[in-house]
């Protein structure tokens, strides 16, 4: 069984490798997200994707270029079931220690940021198995058309 620490880590560098497209022409807008989560097992390195769905709903009181009137929420959903991987029996082992009938998603939500220059922190609750817990990490912001890419 995988820990709630061991997945939580792996995860987080799921979360820093996104780079969805926003516009800030609408109020609430869902663009989907690639995520690439890799690690290690007592064989070798691997390295499984996945893509998942982000909700952003503009508004709140810091700015972002490409949010003119800042970010109010932010969820990123993921499918565990519809996690990708080079080799199947590492799928297998994966949706094993995610438990995936049980728990099939993995949701973070974001509760507050912090912009500072081209990028900002973000603070949120990261779900993964049963468990919740708070977590931060920076992003890139870099404007693209009239939305802004996140990575």
């Amino acid at each position: 069984m995988v820990s709630w620490m061991a997945t939580h880590r792996v995860l987080a560098f799921g979360l820093v490798t996104l780079a969805p497209l926003y516009s800030s022409d609408l109020a609430a807008q869902e663009s989907a997200v690639a995520f690439d989560v890799s690690g290690t097992s007592t064989v070798r390195g691997w390295t499984c994707s996945v893509e998942g769905a982000a909700q952003v709903t503009t508004g709140g009181s810091a700015s972002v270029s490409g949010f003119d009137d800042g970010v109010q929420t932010a969820t990123l959903t993921v499918q565990v079931e519809e996690f990708e991987c080079p080799q199947d029996q590492m799928r297998e082992h994966l949706l094993e220690a995610m438990q995936a009938n049980e728990f099939p998603r993995i949701t973070f939500t974001l509760d507050s940021y912090e912009v500072s220059g081209q990028g900002a922190v973000a603070n949120g609750s990261l779900t993964i198995l049963a468990a919740t817990r708070d977590v931060s990490f920076p992003i890139s912001l870099t404007p693209s058309g009239s939305g802004v890419e996140i990575a």
